[in-house]
């Protein structure tokens, strides 16, 4: 209940148009379903004050000025709309608003509502499963795109391109503003445009060495990778069951991709050295985006948003895989394929849609990384990798044998209790945290 003298009364008014402060909001019966409000401007302090009523007489009047229709010509009137505005008038002159009061549980549970809504969106599952379906989706589509369209190099520019188009869109209608860069930072992120095609280069190079089930398996050590580089640039010490817990995920990869194993010497040098790439690039993605005032390179020391690093690294990165395209000649035959082919325009439009698509999925894996961390980010990769291979079995009719099914069921095991393992350390960080202040203020 309402009391007769409230300092502060707080009420949520829909609105379709900014609405100017210090106005009395009078409501103003608009239809049968619907509300709106007149805002006149509030007494002066040297006008008459209205007389106080007892309570039963001040909701009569309330109950009679919602019938009303006052008109005022400086008055501003809200429609009703999808977003309020939390108003809070202070009762300092004496007078009562004619306002309507909501009750105070409905303001409580917008309030935990919205709270939730926040948790779950910065919360590290939400992230890495938006990156695990994005990057799923993502592979099965580029394999599609791949049959008909075998230029890795050309459609590894679409996406940059996507990614520096999208990131401008946004820096146009405000949602992010780019940070200022010095000499060392525009440095560093043309180091990381440059490690971030040599790792395509590599990885495609590789593959035309060795044959797919033996890449996959040197693939799969990228956690190994992830970790031995955590510890070198961040002094990062691993628990035991989280190193315990990547023994099944690296060795269920190795038995789902079992199969013909070809190779040469110099494609096992390149299929370890881009394993090594792919690790370094996600720690430093991670690196760059997290900032660490304590390391020794001061470049790192100041955090970068995600859309800032995307927007930064994609242009870079285009003309760089523009290069690679047209020394090995992708780029001639990617243009004859566009132009002879009678479905040119469909396969553009396809091309176009993959790029959208990237660029959502490289905006949730530099978030997803970020707030989980390099080493998340490459076991869930892992599991990524299995699940395409039971799509692939839907999709291109692969068939398995008894010791890939138990390479799939092993990795999936071992992602889960990661991400158990993760989830149970966070927890308890968060616990350590949460008592340790607790014990500072009650010092205090």
């Amino acid at each position: 209940m309402v009391s007769e003298r409230a300092s502060s009364l707080l009420f949520t008014v829909p609105y379709s148009s900014p609405l100017q402060g210090g106005h009395d909001a009078i409501p103003k019966a608009n239809g049968k379903h619907s509300r709106s409000y007149w805002f006149a401007p509030a007494p002066p302090r040297s006008a008459e004050r209205s007389p106080k009523l007892p309570p039963n007489q001040h909701r009569q009047s309330l109950e009679r000025s919602s019938t009303e229709t006052p008109r005022t010509s400086t008055g501003y009137r809200a429609r009703t709309g999808s977003q309020s505005w939390l108003f809070s008038l202070k009762d300092n002159s004496g007078y009562h608003p004619s306002v309507p009061t909501l009750p105070e549980l409905h303001s409580s549970t917008s309030t935990s509502t919205a709270g939730r809504s926040a948790s779950i969106l910065s919360s590290n599952a939400y992230w890495i499963t938006l990156y695990f379906i994005g990057n799923l989706g993502l592979t099965l589509y580029n394999k599609i795109v791949l049959v008909k369209f075998p230029f890795p190099f050309v459609l590894t520019a679409v996406h940059t391109l996507c990614g520096f188009l999208g990131c401008s869109v946004l820096v146009a209608n405000g949602v992010f503003v780019p940070a200022p860069l010095d000499t060392s930072q525009r440095l560093q992120f043309i180091a990381f445009s440059v490690l971030y095609t040599i790792n395509i280069v590599v990885s495609n190079a590789s593959l035309q060495m060795v044959s797919v089930p033996f890449h996959q398996v040197i693939r799969a050590a990228t956690p190994v990778f992830t970790l031995i580089i955590s510890y070198i640039l961040l002094r990062s010490v691993p628990t035991l069951p989280t190193m315990l817990s990547l023994g099944p995920v690296v060795l269920g990869v190795g038995l789902a991709t079992l199969g013909d194993y070809e190779f040469t010497s110099w494609g096992l040098t390149l299929t370890i050295v881009g394993t090594f790439l792919a690790a370094l690039k996600g720690v430093v993605t991670n690196l760059l985006q997290r900032g660490c005032s304590r390391h020794p390179w001061p470049c790192v020391k100041k955090p970068v948003h995600p859309l800032d690093l995307l927007y930064r690294m994609s242009p870079l990165a285009f003309f760089q895989c523009i290069i690679c395209a047209a020394l090995t000649g992708e780029m001639c035959a990617a243009w004859n394929s566009l132009c002879l082919s009678r479905t040119g325009q469909k396969d553009l439009a396809v091309l176009v849609c993959n790029g959208v698509l990237a660029f959502v999925l490289n905006y949730v894996s530099f978030t997803a990384n970020r707030k989980a961390g390099a080493l998340s980010m490459t076991v869930a990769a892992n599991v990524k990798q299995v699940l395409t291979i039971l799509f692939a079995v839907i999709l291109f009719d692969v068939k398995l044998t008894p010791l890939n099914l138990a390479g799939i069921v092993l990795t999936l095991i071992g992602g889960a209790c990661y991400a158990a393992e993760e989830y149970r350390r966070k927890r308890a960080l968060s616990s350590s945290v949460s008592s340790s202040s607790v014990v500072a203020a009650g010092g205090g």
